[in-house]
């Protein structure tokens, strides 16, 4: 889905950016799992995460950022 995202982040008129960073299809992590991981390793890059925004729980848990934002998304929730 690199490619696609590429192009919508683009078409908004996002572009500059370092880094795209994506979960890889197939993997076994739990969304959890994976993005507070993948928040770590950006850190971990000397990166300051100063916001965490996103329509489900699952999205902010974790940690690895200074504060979260939870996004009402009346179409789905994931418990």
């Amino acid at each position: 889905m690199r490619q696609p995202t590429t192009e919508n982040l683009q078409a908004q008129g996002y572009s500059g950016w370092d880094g795209l960073t994506l979960k890889p299809a197939g993997t076994t992590l739990t969304t959890v799992a994976y993005k507070s991981g993948a928040r770590a390793a950006i850190e971990q890059q000397g990166y300051r995460i100063i916001a965490n925004v996103g329509d489900q729980y699952s999205d902010l848990a974790g940690g690895h950022e200074d504060t979260a934002f939870k996004l009402p998304n009346p179409f789905y929730f994931l418990p």
